[in-house]
């Protein structure tokens, strides 16, 4: 049984979805693990803070990285091209900006190879987030049925909530606009 790392069950049956749990064919858990993956394919990225490491050669003072919010630099190591020698940049060389992802430093780093290592995610689940996970675990679980009906203002069937994960979701998406 694969274990969400996200959201649990508690999450869930404390949601107003709860009584939906009582007549899974499938475990929750798994349901809830299937409704977390889909929802960082959409984002295009994990939501739980991780770690990472980038190599590339850098284009100016301004480094920008794939994966955000970035909550931590670990370090930044730059080598000039053809040099075996790896240096550290001090942390009062940069600074970063953690919610679009880019690192602005002190120093031109033109010409150089530079290998960043940090960490980037929420280390607390936006509620939003957490909202679009239960919703779409909501969708895998019973995609047969009407789950809304008569006495909402919404239009009836299940549709409805794809379209709600959507929109708790857009705000989170990444575009790839500016990568190395």
């Amino acid at each position: 049984m694969a274990t969400p790392e996200l959201v649990t069950v508690r999450d869930f049956s404390t949601s107003p979805y709860a009584q939906l749990a009582d007549n899974l064919d499938t475990p929750l858990n798994d349901i809830l693990v299937r409704a977390e993956g889909a929802v960082q394919k959409s984002l295009g990225q994990r939501i739980k803070d991780a770690s990472y490491v980038e190599r590339f050669k850098a284009q100016g003072s301004t480094i920008f990285l794939r994966k955000r919010p970035i909550t931590s630099v670990t370090s930044i190591r730059r080598r000039y091209l053809r040099s075996m020698d790896w240096s550290n940049l001090l942390v009062d060389d940069y600074y970063f900006e953690a919610e679009p992802g880019y690192i602005e430093c002190y120093v031109d780093l033109t010409g150089s190879e530079l290998e960043v290592t940090y960490t980037a995610g929420y280390s607390t689940l936006p509620e939003d987030l957490r909202q679009a996970i239960l919703m779409q675990a909501v969708m895998f679980a019973y995609q047969d049925l009407e789950v809304y009906g008569s006495g909402d203002s919404n239009a009836p069937g299940i549709g409805y909530i794809q379209e709600m994960v959507n929109k708790l979701i857009a705000p989170y998406r990444q575009g790839a606009t500016v990568w190395h």
